[in-house]
């Protein structure tokens, strides 16, 4: 497999997941971890286990980015996204 086929497999079985927890089959997990961290301890707990994960790649706050990033580019089709 090349390492764009594993990412895009990860990105499937997140999705995935986030379906059988009852969430949206165009939503990340990281995405609703963040939109719904406010509504349950459970999903804040999420949230800040995935920005801890994250961060020790360098990513800081990688919940509340995923989350901008699908507010922003949720309408655009996938050939015209950044």
């Amino acid at each position: 497999m090349t390492k764009g086929r594993i990412k895009r497999f990860l990105l499937v079985l997140d999705c995935g997941l986030n379906v059988l927890l009852g969430g949206w089959n165009d939503e990340w997990i990281s995405t609703r971890a963040h939109r719904m961290q406010h509504r349950s301890r459970i999903w804040a707990a999420v949230r800040k286990g995935i920005d801890a994960v994250f961060s020790v790649f360098g990513q800081e706050q990688h919940c509340l980015w995923s989350y901008v990033s699908d507010q922003m580019y949720r309408h655009i089709p996938p050939e015209q996204r950044l």
